[in-house]
């Protein structure tokens, strides 16, 4: 079982994950109390097998972590309006996932 929510790091990827020989850090965080599921939605490169793996690996409910990950691609589509990029990567990654959510 897992809390509702945490601090979390906020931007947790693999550009901000790095190894000093002894040890891995997060770095930059941006500290944001959320749902600790959704740190795992930027490590989802393939929807099925990834959510898959990773709900198994941190016991969350997949379904849930689907549902999630559905709401965290809308949020970047949203982003990349924001920064005046077109959201179509993102708008198709999310109609092809919404019938599995």
């Amino acid at each position: 079982s897992y809390p509702e929510t945490n601090l979390l790091h906020g931007d947790l990827h693999d550009d901000n994950i790095i190894s000093n020989r002894e040890h891995w850090l997060a770095i930059d965080p941006k500290g944001v109390i959320g749902h600790p599921i959704i740190e795992a939605c930027n490590m989802v490169e393939n929807f099925v097998d990834d959510t898959s793996f990773i709900a198994d690996f941190f016991k969350f409910n997949l379904q849930d972590l689907r549902q999630w990950y559905f709401t965290y691609i809308v949020l970047a589509a949203a982003w990349d309006l924001e920064d005046n990029i077109s959201p179509t990567k993102f708008l198709a990654i999310a109609d092809k996932i919404y019938p599995q959510v």
